[in-house]
C-alpha cells in the first residue's frame, strides 16, 4: 500500500523485527489464553490474548477457535515467568553545560521487564521457548527510551551438571535506545557462550558472552545527508560483542553486569556505540 518500491532495509526490518516481536506476542497472548475454559473465564482470556495481541485474536474469530474447547499447546505455560514492573529517575546532562545546574534534566523512567522460560535449562524445545523483552518509558521527550527483545532460536549444549552448564547459543535480537544523547536501533543475530556456575546451595554466578552479527543497524550522523531521501543517519551493516555477569541467590537476581558495544555505518563512515549498565536488588 506504499507508493515507493521496499528498500533492502524495510525487507530486513520489516522481516526480522517483525519475527522477533510476533513471537513474543504469540507466546505471551497463548499463555493467557485458555482454550479448556468455558463461560465467563474463557470470556476474559480471550480478550486478555486479544489485548496483547489483536491479529492472533482476529485469527481465532476468524476460525472459530474462540469459541471451541480443545487442548491447550503443550508449551503454554513456561518453566518459568518473571513480570517486573520498575521506576526510578534518571539526570540527563546536555553537552557544553559547564556545570550549569539548568543544564540537568531529571526524568522519571517507567520499565516492564518480562523473562520468559529459563534461558539456563539448555534445552530448547522450540523457538523462542525462552526470551527477554523489556520496554522504557520517560516522563519527558525521549518518550520511549528503550526497548529491546532477545529471543531463543537454538541451542548446542557443551556441558551439564550439578555445579556447571554451558551451551552455544543462537538469539535473534532487536535493539533500541534513545536519549537525548544517544540513539541507536537494529535487529541481530547473536551466537552466545551462556555459562553456569553453582558456587554454594541455590548460589551462582551466570555469565553470557556473545558476538553480534548485524543485517541492519542504524544511527544518527552528524556528517551526512541524503538530499535526495532526506535521510541523515547512518544505516548499514555491522558487528558488534556483549558481556554480562549476574549473581542468584536460587531464582532471584541479586546483581547484574552488562557490556554492550556495535560497531555498524556504511563504507564512507563508521559508527561505535556502546552500553554498560549494571543492577543491584
Amino acid at each position: 500500500m506504499e507508493s515507493n518500491r521496499p528498500a533492502i532495509n524495510d525487507w530486513v526490518n520489516t522481516g526480522v523485527n517483525g519475527a522477533a516481536f510476533g513471537e513474543v506476542l504469540y507466546r505471551l497472548s497463548t499463555f493467557v489464553t485458555d482454550n479448556t475454559a468455558r463461560g465467563s473465564y474463557r470470556l476474559w482470556t480471550e480478550i486478555a490474548g486479544g489485548f496483547i495481541n489483536p491479529v492472533r485474536f482476529f485469527t481465532r474469530l476468524v476460525t472459530g477457535e474462540t469459541s471451541l474447547v480443545f487442548e491447550n499447546p503443550s508449551w503454554r505455560k513456561p518453566e518459568m515467568l518473571n513480570i517486573s514492573l520498575n521506576s526510578g529517575t534518571r539526570i540527563l546532562f546536555k553537552e557544553d553545560a559547564n556545570n550549569d545546574p539548568e543544564s540537568k534534566e531529571l526524568q522519571g523512567i517507567f520499565e516492564l521487564i518480562i523473562n520468559y522460560g529459563n534461558p539456563y535449562e539448555f534445552k530448547y524445545p522450540a523457538t523462542f521457548s525462552h526470551f527477554y523483552y523489556n520496554i522504557a518509558l520517560a516522563s519527558s521527550y525521549p518518550s520511549l527510551t528503550s526497548m529491546n527483545i532477545i529471543g531463543a532460536l537454538f541451542a548446542f549444549e557443551l556441558s551439564d551438571n550439578e555445579d556447571t552448564k554451558q551451551c552455544i547459543e543462537t538469539t535473534l535480537n532487536y535493539n533500541y535506545i534513545n536519549n537525548p544523547q544517544f540513539l541507536y536501533g537494529g535487529a541481530s543475530v547473536t551466537e552466545n557462550l551462556n555459562s553456569y556456575f553453582r558456587i554454594n546451595g541455590d548460589d551462582a554466578f551466570r555469565t553470557k558472552l556473545g558476538i553480534k552479527l548485524i543485517p541492519m543497524g542504524g544511527t544518527p550522523n552528524d556528517y551526512f545527508y541524503d538530499s535526495i531521501n532526506g535521510r541523515a543517519y547512518d544505516f548499514g551493516q555491522g558487528l558488534g560483542w556483549l558481556g554480562s555477569l549476574s549473581y542468584y541467590d536460587g531464582d532471584w537476581e541479586i546483581f547484574n553486569v552488562i557490556m554492550k558495544w556495535t560497531s555498524s555505518g556504511l563504507k564512507a563512515s563508521r559508527h561505535t556505540p556502546g552500553t554498560s549498565f549494571s543492577r543491584a536488588r
